[in-house]
């Protein structure tokens, strides 16, 4: 699957959070979204991110922003040296 094709059904998937309540505990904006995505994507992760999506459709949203958080491991690119 390429990148975009990745993105695009990440982004058809989180859409229905966008703006319902019950399957939110605060307000999600498309703007939420692609701010998920860029994270997805600066990370390199794209296809992780999407395999967690599937794997939970109802959510809750969190859930996804908190897929980031525990990240503490080098972006592509860092170098160890830069420290």
């Amino acid at each position: 699957m390429t990148d975009s094709k990745i993105i695009e059904e990440i982004r058809e998937r989180l859409r229905p959070f966008v703006n319902n309540d019950r399957l939110a505990d605060y307000a999600v904006y498309d703007e939420s979204i692609e701010d998920l995505i860029l994270m997805a994507q600066y990370a390199q992760v794209e296809e992780e991110f999407l395999a967690e999506v599937k794997m939970h459709p109802e959510g809750p949203y969190m859930r996804f922003v908190e897929f980031f958080e525990p990240y503490d491991g080098d972006y592509v690119g860092e170098d160890e040296d830069d420290e």
